[in-house]
Order: structure tokens, then C-alpha cells, then sequence
């Protein structure tokens, strides 16, 4: 089987989420003078990953998300009243510096590029913040476009946010593409939900969820070139 469109997604697939996130905690708190312990940084990133789930699975708005996480966080925390809104600004902006990337996505993007496949992003990340980092590490080039869920209205794995993308490529045709990405409840769940192949990236070996089976499993980024064709 061969795949001539390939979808992405970004965060921990190709560019490295968690070292970006760790350091902008890091600038954030300097900047407001608290103490970041590791403690206190793994409390914030399980918080996190708890409301953008929520999210996926349209129990609070991304407007909820980016408004109250900050605010519910160091109230809980810290118990401090803070003005949540403006220090996720902030926060988003030191995201959006980050130049972070997983050992061979880059390699691996030339090498698909070359070879002809059309490649997509499809990301459920905020739009500016996503669009600097690919500028940043200049992964943007490789890509024939960016689909991001603020600016479509539907996460990933909403059937209707795949609907939009695939509206929007050229002969699109579903039994040759292909998505690609860490996450078994976005990135997976979201292929089963568009009718399309999927790879679940799989660095940690983590065991899989037996109600959402990808197509292929590959726990090194090059083992993609084998499955595409």
C-alpha cells in the first residue's frame, strides 16, 4: 500500500512539545518571580493535558481553556488570584519562540518531500503559536498547508474538522492518505473518524488502548519512509 498524502501532526510528532512547554513555564515564572519546582511543573503539565482532553472531547470551549487554566492553576497552587488571562498571553508567547524539534522529523520531511508525497499539517494547537514554530525550525517549507483547529472551529478528532481539511486538498482521495501522530485519542481516534489510514507514533512503547487501533505502529520516525510507499 502507498500513501501519496500524508497528515501530520506536530506536537511530539515532529516538533518537540514538552522541551518548548518546559522552557516557557520556566521564563514565565521567572518573569512573575515564583519558584517553578519540578513539582509544581508536572502538577501544571498534567493539569493542562487534562483540559485540552476535555477540549477534544467538547466538554469546555478552547476560550475556557486559554481564559481559566492559568487562574484555576495558581489559585490551586499557589492559592493566588491572578489575572489568568494575561499571563496565558504571555505564556503563548514564549511558546511561540521555541525551535524545538524530535531527532529526524527533519530528515524524514526532506526525504517525503522529495519522493512527491503532498504533505499537510493538522494540529489542534493555538494558530500563531504553531505557524512561528514551524517558521522557526523552517518545517513550514515542506508543507503544501497548515490546517489548525482555532482557525478551522473543530479539534482533532471531530470527523467534521477532517471533513474541512479534506475539502481543501486537490484529488483528494481517502484510500491513499494517510495520518500520522502521537496521540491515540486525537490523532488515531481522528482517522478512524475520517475513514483514513493512520500511524501511531510510539517513542515511549507506551501499550495501546485496545478501542483505538491504528493501522501501523512505528516507534522511530524513519520507520515511516517503509509504510508509504
Amino acid at each position: 500500500m502507498s500513501y501519496s498524502t500524508l497528515l501530520f501532526d506536530i506536537d511530539d510528532t515532529l516538533l518537540d512539545f514538552h522541551a518548548t512547554e518546559n522552557r516557557a513555564l520556566e521564563l514565565l515564572f521567572e518573569k512573575h518571580g515564583i519558584e517553578l519546582t519540578d513539582t509544581v511543573k508536572d502538577n501544571y503539565v498534567k493539569f493542562n493535558q487534562s483540559l485540552w482532553k476535555k477540549l477534544e472531547l467538547g466538554e469546555i470551549s478552547r476560550q475556557e481553556l486559554m481564559t481559566n487554566r492559568f487562574t484555576t492553576f495558581f489559585k490551586k497552587e499557589f492559592n493566588l488570584n491572578i489575572d489568568g488571562l494575561s499571563l496565558n498571553r504571555e505564556y503563548l508567547e514564549f511558546l511561540s519562540t521555541g525551535t524545538d524539534t524530535i531527532p529526524g522529523a527533519k530528515d524524514l520531511l526532506s526525504t517525503l518531500k522529495k519522493a512527491g508525497h503532498k504533505l499537510y499539517v493538522v494540529t489542534n494547537g493555538i494558530d500563531f503559536v504553531q505557524e512561528r514554530r514551524l517558521r522557526n525550525t523552517g518545517f513550514n517549507s515542506f508543507f503544501d498547508d497548515i490546517f489548525i483547529s482555532q482557525k478551522i472551529g473543530y479539534q482533532k478528532p471531530d470527523a467534521r474538522f477532517f471533513k474541512n481539511v479534506f475539502n481543501e486538498l486537490s484529488e483528494f482521495n481517502p484510500d491513499d492518505t494517510l495520518i500520522i501522530g502521537d496521540s491515540l485519542t486525537s490523532d488515531i481516534q481522528g482517522g478512524h473518524n475520517a475513514n483514513i489510514d493512520s500511524i501511531w507514533y510510539n517513542p515511549k512503547l507506551s501499550p495501546i488502548d485496545k478501542k483505538i487501533t491504528p493501522t501501523y505502529q512505528v516507534n522511530k520516525l524513519q520507520d515511516i519512509l517503509q509504510i508509504v510507499g
